[in-house]
C-alpha cells in the first residue's frame, strides 16, 4: 500500500476514531435533554395557556374547555385571545365558523331536560352558558317561586354558604 492510499485508520487520525467528527459526537454525553425553545424563551403566561390548551384536546370534555377558557383569560392578553379566536375561526369551513361564532355570542338557549337526567342537562348548560345567562335565569326562576319554595331555596343557599 503507497502512502497516498487513505485508509479509514488514516483518515480517523493516529489515534483513531475518536479524532473524527464521528467519534466526536459519540463521545458527547447524550443522556441529557436539550431544552426545547418553548421552555427556554417562552413567557411563563405562555406556558400556562399552552399546557392547559394540551390538557383541555386530550379531556376533550366540556368542562376541560370550560378551564381552558379561565386560564387562557388569565394569562393571554385580549390581543393574544383575538390571534387565537381568528386562527382557530379560519381554520374551519366557513359554515362551521359562522355556527361556531353565533354560539359564542348567542347564548347556550334555555335548558332543555329532554331525555335522561335533568340535573346531569342543567349541568352541561350551566357549563356553556354566560354568566350574564345563569344569573338572568336564575333571578327569573326564584322570582317564580312559591314563596314556601322562596324559603327553601334561600335556606339551601345559606347552608351551602355557611
Amino acid at each position: 500500500m503507497n502512502s497516498k492510499t487513505k485508509t479509514p485508520e488514516a483518515l480517523a487520525g493516529a489515534t483513531g476514531a475518536e479524532k473524527s467528527e464521528a467519534g466526536q459526537l459519540l463521545k458527547h454525553d447524550t443522556s441529557k435533554r436539550s431544552r426545547s425553545a418553548m421552555s427556554l424563551y417562552a413567557k411563563p403566561g405562555h406556558k400556562r395557556a399552552a399546557r392547559m390548551l394540551g390538557f383541555s384536546l386530550t379531556l376533550g370534555t366540556s368542562s376541560g374547555w370550560s378551564d381552558f377558557v379561565t386560564v387562557a383569560s388569565a394569562w393571554l392578553t385580549d390581543a393574544e385571545r383575538a390571534a387565537l379566536a381568528f386562527s382557530s375561526l379560519k381554520s374551519l369551513s366557513p359554515q362551521t365558523a359562522a355556527e361556531t361564532f353565533n354560539a359564542a355570542f348567542a347564548g347556550t338557549g334555555w335548558p332543555v331536560a329532554v331525555l335522561g337526567d335533568p340535573v346531569a342537562e342543567a349541568s352541561f348548560w350551566v357549563d356553556h352558558a354566560r354568566p350574564e345567562e345563569r344569573c338572568t335565569y336564575l333571578v327569573t326562576i326564584f322570582n317564580t317561586l312559591s314563596k314556601r319554595d322562596r324559603l327553601n331555596f334561600l335556606e339551601y343557599v345559606q347552608e351551602v354558604a355557611a
